[in-house]
């Protein structure tokens, strides 16, 4: 279903950090974000309307992210974690970043991968398997 039962959103008391707790798995993640379904809601609460039909209302907020990263750092290579179906990694190439994606759904990385022929990897950031200080900026 949609519901991963209930979560309370708490702080480290050492580092400040937020965080659900408990936390949620690997697998509850895989299995919740993973498919179509996420992308292309026909019933239920959570997820996208249609997410690849909204790219243009998509675009809109990550050409605001990439003016204010531009600002800051100027462009270099980027990693946007759970990037769907690449929209933002599209963006960001399109501007002159070296910029992939990484995306736990094979659905929305096909996608980016197949129809805008971007580097992104189906997986989690775990797996994905890049080095230390491979980006200049991650963005999730």
């Amino acid at each position: 279903g949609d519901d991963l039962g209930p979560r309370t959103v708490v702080a480290c008391g050492t580092c400040g950090l937020w965080f659900v707790s408990p936390r949620i798995s690997s697998g509850e993640i895989a299995d919740k974000y993973s498919g179509k379904s996420y992308f292309e809601r026909e019933s239920g609460v959570t997820g996208y309307q249609n997410y690849l039909e909204d790219r243009d209302l998509h675009l809109l907020f990550f050409r605001r992210q990439l003016d204010e990263l531009e600002r800051l750092v100027g462009r270099g290579r980027l990693l946007d974690v759970g990037c769907a179906g690449g929209f933002l990694v599209e963006e960001a190439v399109r501007r002159g970043w070296e910029a992939e994606g990484v995306e736990v759904s094979e659905f929305a990385s096909a996608h980016a991968r197949d129809v805008l022929g971007l580097k992104v990897r189906t997986g989690d950031l775990r797996g994905a398997g890049y080095a230390d200080r491979t980006f200049r900026v991650v963005v999730m």
